[in-house]
């Protein structure tokens, strides 16, 4: 029988899985003293084909596993990095807690130490994201974008071994490593609006755990929790299948919120741009109304 003072969290076995994990058992161990949080490693299909292009292996690449085991009562709490979660989670679970968001911008991180402006023509930048590229293509017409996969330090030393110039990371990661040091630039959100979520972790637990959802609430960031909330609600309002590269990134402005988001058409050779300002209280009601306004536009016409 299972100590009840036992709480199991799975996650990631990547070095930033483990210091995002240890990040959410530190907050937990302030109001949980008496609790044994114990981190359970799991491997998913993104970590498994890593050399497979992020697009073929579907948006939930680095979740479906952790929530198979989560509702298979293997584990009491996973976590995630909020950008991974897909905008449909299993009914039988809930996102019982968001992390306070760190910088969620991207960064570039290039051999010569330039911004990407500043880099040669024809200069060969690393990423996978499709968000990334058609931004950052549509921005600067000095750079090639080729797919990179690997985890953080992977994709850094291949600046030193491979043909890629630079590389484009999500800063929070970087901070978490510890690695801001070697950060050639902060990519700001007019030029590279970032992913959903990026920038924090999102706890999930089984929506039947009293104790544990009790547990995530005491350490819920209610500020992230809302603009995430506004995020998400612009994803799912296009719909979660969409396979067209879209961002969000909301923010608190003046007591509200505002909301920035991009999408492409089917071809991905238009981008449109919204920003939308709401109430705090009505995070749905921004999420949606970005999403309309981007459809008014000419954005995801295929649909």
């Amino acid at each position: 029988m299972k100590d009840s003072s036992l709480v199991v969290i799975g996650a990631r076995e990547s070095r930033l899985s483990i210091k995002q994990t240890n990040e959410v058992i530190e907050l937990l161990k302030r109001n949980f003293p008496d609790c044994d949080f114990q981190y359970k490693p799991i491997k998913t299909t993104g970590d498994i084909y890593k050399n497979d292009l992020m697009l073929s292996l579907g948006r939930g690449m680095f979740v479906n596993e952790i929530q198979s085991e989560l509702m298979n009562g293997n584990i009491d709490i996973a976590v995630h990095s909020a950008k991974d979660l897909t905008v449909e989670i299993p009914e039988d679970l809930i996102i019982g807690a968001y992390t306070e968001r760190l910088d969620a911008r991207d960064v570039l991180i290039s051999s010569l130490n330039k911004e990407i402006e500043n880099l040669p023509q024809g200069a060969i930048v690393g990423t996978s994201s499709p968000r990334r590229k058609v931004q950052l293509k549509n921005k600067y017409s000095n750079i090639n974008i080729l797919p990179i996969r690997g985890n953080v330090e992977t994709r850094i030393e291949k600046i030193k071994t491979e043909e890629y110039d630079a590389v484009v990371l999500a800063a929070a990661g970087l901070i978490r490593l510890g690695l801001e040091n070697i950060i050639s630039q902060y990519i700001s959100i007019e030029n590279c609006i970032p992913d959903v979520g990026q920038g924090t972790l999102a706890i999930q637990c089984r929506k039947d755990n009293s104790t544990i959802i009790k547990m995530l609430d005491s350490i819920n960031h209610k500020k992230t929790n809302i603009l995430v909330r506004t995020e998400r609600a612009f994803v799912h309002y296009i719909g979660g299948g969409c396979v067209t590269p879209i961002a969000a990134y909301a923010s608190m402005q003046q007591g509200g919120i505002k909301l920035s988001a991009m999408g492409t058409d089917y071809n991905v050779e238009k981008i449109f741009r919204t920003n939308i300002n709401g109430l705090n209280n009505t995070p749905e009601e921004i999420g949606y109304e970005a999403a309309n306004n981007l459809f008014k536009l000419g954005a995801f016409s295929f649909l």
